[in-house]
């Protein structure tokens, strides 16, 4: 690789514990990797993949949700 294109590479996770307080959960895991073409010093262009997933039990009430895929994006510098 050279300076000019950097690649990054991102993982997060969180966990409420099931035992901190009764009939409440929560987890998060995410997880993201892109690569920067720089066009000039000033504008580059990133791709990358995105994985993320989160689900709660708040009470009664259940949520999940997952998201992931590849995506596009520009960089900006000045």
């Amino acid at each position: 690789m050279t300076r000019f294109t950097p690649i990054t590479a991102e993982f997060t996770a969180f966990k409420v514990p099931d035992n901190l307080v009764q009939d409440y959960s929560a987890c998060l895991v995410d997880f993201d990797i892109c690569g920067t073409v720089n066009l000039t010093s000033l504008v580059g262009i990133n791709i990358g993949y995105r994985s993320m997933d989160m689900n709660y039990l708040f009470d009664r009430d259940v949520g999940d949700f997952t998201v992931e895929g590849m995506y596009f994006s520009g960089a900006f510098r000045f």
